[in-house]
C-alpha cells in the first residue's frame, strides 16, 4: 500500500497559511490566526503539536502555553518547518522533482495517510444498468409463451393489445415510481407495501404483498413446469443420441425442419416407438418427482447470495432464444396465409374469442411494479426516470413482438400447433433446441431458488417480522411450495393457462388498481383531482378486472 503525504508540495505559500501568526486579539485563543502583521514585532513560529491539524486539548482551552510544549514536538516542528521551508525553494527549482525533496524516513509519520482506492460513495447504477436491470426482471417465461399468446389474438388485433398494455404498465409504473415524491414523503426510499400503507392504509398493504407472492407463486409454478420439460427433454436427447448411434442417418428426418406438433400428436414418441426406458422415465410423473429431489435442498438454503452471482445467465439465455428464432426463421421462411382459413399456414387478422388470453398474458409479462420502485432508488440521476423507464419498457415490447410475430408467422406446421413453451415445438434432435433447453434449465435452476426465498422472506416478515424464523418454519413452508408445484406440474402441466390467470390477478391489483387509486388520492389531498383524472384512471381499473374475468371464459 503506498502512503501519501499528506502536505503537498507548496505548503504555505501565501499569507493565511504561512506559518506566521499575530499575537490575539482580546477575547480570542492564542492559537487561532489573525491577519498577517505588518512588523515581525510578536511573530512567533507556527507549532506542530504531533496530531495533524489538531493542537492539544490543553492548548485549545489557553491553560498551555506553546513554550512548554514537549522537546518531541518542538523536533517535528522544526521536521514540519524545513519541510516547508525547502517545499518553497522546490518551486524555484528548475531540476527534477525528487530536487530538494526531503526523504520519507525523516518526515514524522504522522504526515503519511494510507492511499487506499476510493469507492464509488454515490453507490449508484448508470441510466444503462437501470434500463436493462428493467428489462431483465420483466423477460421470463412469458417469453416463450408469446407465440402462442399473439396467436390466439391474431395480427393486427394482438399488435394492438400489444401496445396498449405497453402503455398502460407503463404509465402506472411511472406513477408507482412517483408516487412517494407526489405524495410528499420524505425520508428514506419506501418499498411498495409500505407505501401502499402510508397513501391507503392497511387493506393497501395487504393487497400488495398478497398479488406480489401470487404473482412470485405463480412464476414458481411456471419455472418447475418447464424445469421438469427440460430435464425430461436432456435425458431424452442423451438417450436419442445413444439409440440413434445404430441407425441411418435418415431416420430421424420424420418432420418438416425437425418441428413437431404435439397437440396432433405428432411428437417424438410417435414416430420412435416407445422404449424400455420410457417406462420409467415419464414427463409428468417421474421428471418432477427427480425435479423435486434436486431442487428442494437448494430450496432450503438460508442466503440466496450464491444464486444471484448467476443473474447474467438470464440475459445470455434470453439473447440466445432471440438468436435461436432468428435462425430458425430464416431457415423456415415465412408461411401466412390471411385469406383461406383452411389452409395450415392460414393467419388470422383478428380473434375477439380468445384475445383475452394475450392480455392476461401480458399482464405478467410486464409487470414489474412490485420491484420498480427499488431498481429505480439505486439511480444515480433520478431525474432520468422516466425516462429510463419508458427506454425499459419500449425495449421490452420489442422483444416480445419480435420473437412472438416473427415464431409465429414462420412456424412451418399448421399454426394451431405452436405450444405455449415454443421449444416444446422442436423434435428431441434439434441442437439448437437441446442447447437451449441446457441454457435454461441452468438459469432456472439458479432463479428458482430465489424465487422462494423471496416468497418466504415476505410471508414470514408479515407473520414472524423476521425473514428466517428458524429452520422447520422456512423448511415446512418450502416443502408446501415444492408440493403445489409438483401437483401442478403432474395435473395441469400448462405455463400459459397459469401465466394468464396470475397475471391477470396480479395486474388487477397491482397494474390497474392500486396505482390509479394511490395517485388520485394523493391529488385529493392537494385538492388537484378533477372529473377527467377520475374518468381516466377509473376506466384503467375497470379494464383492470374486465381483464381478470375474462380469463374464465376460456381460450386455450
Amino acid at each position: 500500500m503506498e502512503p501519501k503525504r499528506i502536505f503537498e508540495i507548496g505548503v504555505g505559500d501565501d499569507g493565511r497559511n504561512s506559518g506566521l501568526s499575530t499575537p490575539a486579539r482580546p477575547g480570542t485563543p492564542s492559537s487561532v490566526p489573525t491577519s498577517r502583521p505588518s512588523t515581525p514585532t510578536g511573530r512567533r513560529p507556527f507549532h506542530y503539536y504531533g496530531t495533524v491539524g489538531r493542537p492539544p486539548s490543553s492548548l485549545e482551552a489557553g491553560t498551555l502555553e506553546p513554550s512548554r510544549v514537549s522537546d518531541a514536538s518542538i523536533s517535528e516542528q522544526n521536521v514540519y518547518m524545513r519541510y516547508k521551508y525547502y517545499s518553497r525553494l522546490r518551486q524555484r527549482a528548475d531540476s527534477s522533482e525528487a530536487a530538494l525533496l526531503i526523504p520519507d524516513h525523516v518526515v514524522p509519520s504522522s504526515f503519511f495517510i494510507p492511499l487506499l482506492p476510493l469507492p464509488d460513495l454515490a453507490g449508484r447504477q448508470s441510466s444503462v444498468v437501470t434500463i436493462f436491470a428493467i428489462w431483465n426482471t420483466m423477460m421470463g417465461t412469458s417469453l416463450l409463451s408469446m407465440p402462442w399468446a399473439i396467436q390466439r389474438a391474431g395480427v393486427i388485433l394482438g399488435s394492438g393489445l400489444l401496445l396498449l398494455m405497453f402503455m398502460v404498465c407503463l404509465y402506472t409504473a411511472y406513477r408507482t415510481v412517483n408516487a412517494q415524491s407526489n405524495a410528499g414523503i420524505t425520508g428514506d426510499v419506501l418499498e411498495l407495501p409500505q407505501l401502499m400503507r402510508l397513501l391507503l392504509g392497511r387493506w393497501a398493504e395487504c393487497a400488495t404483498l398478497l398479488a406480489s407472492i401470487l404473482a412470485l407463486v405463480g412464476a414458481s409454478i411456471a419455472y418447475w413446469i418447464l424445469l421438469t420439460n427440460f430435464l425430461y427433454s436432456m435425458v431424452k436427447f442423451i438417450e436419442n443420441e445413444i439409440e440413434m448411434a445404430n441407425k441411418s442417418p435418415d431416420f430421424y428426418n420424420y418432420t418438416v425442419a425437425n418441428v413437431i406438433c404435439p397437440s396432433k400428436n405428432i411428437s417424438d414418441e410417435l414416430i420412435l416407438g416407445n422404449s424400455s426406458f420410457d417406462e420409467f422415465w415419464s414427463l409428468n410423473l417421474t421428471a418432477p418427482l427427480v425435479l423435486f429431489l434436486l431442487l428442494f435442498p437448494l430450496m432450503n438454503v438460508k442466503s440466496p447470495s450464491f444464486f444471484m452471482k448467476f443473474n447474467a445467465m438470464g440475459t445470455i439465455s434470453v439473447f440466445f432464444i432471440a438468436v435461436f428464432i432468428g435462425v430458425k426463421v430464416g431457415e423456415w421462411g415465412f408461411h401466412v396465409n390471411i385469406h383461406d382459413d383452411t389452409r395450415d399456414d392460414y393467419v388470422a387478422l383478428y380473434s375477439l374469442s380468445s384475445a383475452h388470453v394475450l392480455t392476461g398474458v401480458l399482464s405478467l409479462a410486464m409487470f414489474t411494479h412490485n420491484v420498480i420502485i427499488t431498481i429505480m432508488s439505486n439511480q444515480r440521476h433520478p431525474e432520468n426516470n422516466g425516462r429510463d423507464l419508458s427506454a425499459a419498457y419500449v425495449l421490452v415490447t420489442i422483444t416480445y413482438c419480435s420473437v412472438g410475430l416473427l415464431f409465429w408467422l414462420a412456424f412451418p406446421l399448421a399454426k394451431d400447433c405452436i405450444e405455449d413453451n415454443l421449444l416444446n415445438n422442436f423434435s428431441g434432435n434439434d441442437v439448437l433446441a437441446a442447447v437451449a433447453r441446457c441454457f435454461l434449465l441452468f438459469q432456472l435452476t439458479t432463479v428458482f431458488p430465489l424465487l422462494t426465498y423471496v416468497i418466504r422472506s415476505q410471508i414470514m416478515y408479515v407473520i414472524y417480522e423476521t425473514v428466517y424464523p428458524g429452520f422447520w418454519h422456512v423448511l415446512f413452508l418450502n416443502l408446501l411450495i415444492a408440493i403445489l408445484c409438483v401437483l401442478f406440474t403432474i395435473f395441469l402441466p400448462q405455463i400459459g393457462t397459469i401465466i394468464r390467470f396470475a397475471g391477470a390477478f396480479c395486474g388487477m391489483v397491482l397494474v390497474f388498481t392500486l396505482p390509479c387509486v394511490a395517485y388520485m388520492a394523493v391529488l385529493r389531498r392537494q385538492g388537484k383531482l378533477s372529473f377527467p383524472i377520475q374518468v381516466f384512471h377509473g376506466l384503467l381499473i375497470a379494464g383492470g378486472l374486465l381483464n381478470l374475468a375474462l380469463q374464465f371464459v376460456g381460450g386455450d
